[in-house]
């Protein structure tokens, strides 16, 4: 007997940023949830990332959806995460495992586990990028994804895109 989605312990989380897609799968019960990031957004043609990310936050309230920071600085990246984490009780951030230089975020992570913030991890594969997923998915509680190597392009572009719509910067 073949198995169904049901039977599986799986968690389908789908990947956009189109309002009208979102709300679309979201008739769907098998998916458990959306992320996106600034690219994501800009080929969505958002022009401002912090009423866009709240629009959609307000539009899913009941599944889970993770926004993605988009500073290559660790420093400026736990901010941005502390102020996405105040947009909903269903947002996570999603965080790179590293930043384009290569520098670990894993105490910028831990440090934000210890103050309660909800947190996806983004692995960017080259070599090795399994292995290491599962080593950290063995030693944290953190959902870490892999993605091609394209995306250190993309995160490095994701910050000029998003300059104008940086969290924080806007009235609350």
């Amino acid at each position: 007997m073949a198995a169904t989605l049901p039977d599986l312990n799986v968690k389908l989380f789908t990947d956009g940023a189109d309002k009208a897609q979102i709300l679309e799968m979201t008739k769907q019960p098998w998916i458990r949830g959306f992320t996106t990031n600034p690219s994501l957004m800009k080929g969505a043609q958002v022009t401002d990332y912090v009423p866009y990310a709240r629009e959609l936050v307000a539009v899913v309230p009941e599944r889970h959806i993770s926004f993605e920071v988009f500073s290559d600085d660790i420093a400026e990246m736990v901010e941005q995460a502390r102020v996405i984490n105040t947009w909903g009780s269903n947002v996570y951030v999603k965080l790179p495992m590293t930043t384009t230089r290569g520098e670990p975020l894993f105490p910028a992570i831990r440090a934000l586990s210890h103050d309660a913030i909800t947190s996806d991890g983004s692995l960017h594969c080259g070599a090795g990028g399994e292995r290491r997923r599962s080593a950290l998915r063995r030693r944290s509680r953190l959902r870490v994804g892999v993605c091609r190597s394209s995306c250190r392009r993309r995160h490095r572009s994701s910050a000029d895109y998003a300059r104008g719509g940086r969290p924080g910067t806007q009235d609350d």
